[in-house]
């Protein structure tokens, strides 16, 4: 993006059209650079200056991590427990019905045959 202002703004004098990519290049170089300085302010101090605001993940890691911790626990680990008491109950009910299938049709059969 840097390289695409730089042609435009050296070349922009001979070519009119490069307006245009050169507000896109300045918008994506303004982008980019507050993305950057999000991220480096979320986790440091941007150029080591105690900034208000900054360094957050830092200063909160423990409360973070816990807070983490409990809702993966409570949103996922036992929604998937459930889903596993579910699976078993419908593999005891699938294989009951079909145990009960076998023997009716095995008493049947020999019912039949007397």
């Amino acid at each position: 993006m840097m390289a695409l202002l730089l042609v435009c703004v050296v070349f922009q004098a001979d070519y009119p059209w490069l307006a245009w990519p050169r507000a896109f290049a300045e918008a994506g170089a303004i982008g980019a650079i507050a993305d950057w300085y999000a991220v480096v302010a979320l986790f440091r101090h941007p150029f080591g200056l105690p900034i208000p605001h900054t360094a957050i993940i830092e200063q909160n890691q423990h409360r973070i991590a816990e807070s983490l911790g409990s809702f993966v626990e409570e949103n996922f680990l036992l929604l998937v427990a459930g889903f596993v008491l579910i699976d078993l109950a419908t593999s005891i009910e699938s294989f009951s019905r079909r145990e009960i299938e076998r023997r009716s049709f095995w008493k049947a059969m020999v019912g039949y045959a007397d």
